[in-house]
């Protein structure tokens, strides 16, 4: 069996790229950072590229918490200050601490569950120390620093699970997008096989790619799993965001012993997503430890990996397919 290269694209330029290349098996086109018109755009010139066209997932945003797309791009320096609003309070009145900008219903669960902890972008920046001020703002201290960008990721602590039907904005995407056979979907922040279920009635006979970015029960996935055309994802960057960094190690664990002893795992499809090259996104070379987990993942069970900023910021998207192809031939035609 072929391991899968999942990669992410962000315009026709970048997928004719890839595919000339010949490494991946399939692309990825992030629907919470593309406009529909893009999206469709891409899918076009998918179309047209010579031989086979590769399948491509759509990834829907599902119940995934996002950041406005009116945020503001800046650097946050840790023990600053910084202040979360709503998206439609209006122009800053503040010259001093720098905003973040979030959609009413992610402020509405701000308020309501009252986080002790918020993480931005895989945890890449964390906010803790939060404490309102009056009804539209809510103050907050930089643990981690990093750069804020529109519609990047958000995690609470601790983080409500809500199993919601398809978004209009998702329904909207699936049904413009059925008439290309090639195309599949993901689904972000899956927490329920209902979830998945309304998905599959919209998109039916297409492959789904269940997102887990939520520590998701053994039993849950499996019923996930068993649903026909389904697949499961396991994100490590929403996870280790939601559960640190010794907490996603046992989280993985767990999941690759599920892997390896429930039928319902096994017969299915597992892929790896979450920035698994991520020093190849500014070298040309990957690290050891990156080789090395490369290779134990597709001896623990996993049938591919995504690449996300590998390829849609990385300096060498093509270098980065390669190098995992070369290492995942190599790991399936060894010996001791």
């Amino acid at each position: 069996m072929v391991f899968e290269i999942i990669a992410s694209v962000d315009g026709p330029e970048k997928a004719a790229l890839l595919h000339s290349a010949g490494y991946l098996t399939a692309f990825r086109i992030n629907a919470s950072h593309m406009p529909l018109p893009a999206i469709l755009e891409v899918l076009e010139a998918m179309q047209k590229l010579p031989g086979p066209t590769a399948p491509c997932y759509i990834d829907l945003q599902g119940s995934k918490l996002r950041l406005s797309s009116n945020q503001p791009q800046y650097e946050v320096h840790a023990g600053s200050v910084v202040r979360i609003v709503p998206e439609d309070c209006g122009p800053s009145s503040s010259t001093v601490e720098p905003r973040i900008v979030v959609p009413q219903h992610v402020w509405d669960l701000l308020v309501q569950h009252r986080p002790s902890q918020v993480a931005i972008d895989d945890a890449k920046i964390l906010l803790r120390d939060l404490t309102p001020l009056g009804t539209s703002s809510i103050s907050a201290t930089v643990h981690r620093a990093g750069l804020l960008r529109p519609r990047k990721g958000i995690n609470l602590h601790p983080h409500p699970r809500a199993s919601v039907p398809l978004q209009l904005k998702d329904a909207n995407i699936v049904r413009s997008t059925l008439r290309y056979s090639f195309v599949r979907y993901a689904l972000s922040m899956v927490s329920s096989v209902e979830e998945v279920r309304a998905l599959s009635s919209e998109a039916v006979g297409r492959k789904i790619a269940a997102k887990v970015e939520l520590p998701l029960e053994r039993d849950i996935l499996e019923r996930i799993a068993a649903i026909p055309n389904v697949e499961l994802w396991f994100c490590r960057g929403d996870l280790g965001a939601q559960l640190g960094l010794p907490g996603l190690a046992c989280y993985y664990r767990r999941f690759c012993d599920a892997l390896r002893e429930s039928p319902a795992l096994r017969k299915g499809r597992c892929i790896l997503a979450g920035e698994v090259m991520d020093h190849m996104v500014s070298s040309v070379e990957p690290t050891r430890s990156e080789v090395c987990h490369l290779a134990d993942a597709q001896c623990q069970g996993f049938s591919g990996i995504v690449l996300s900023n590998e390829t849609v910021y990385g300096c060498d998207p093509v270098g980065v397919t390669r190098f995992v192809r070369e290492i995942s031939d190599a790991v399936a035609t060894s010996k001791l």
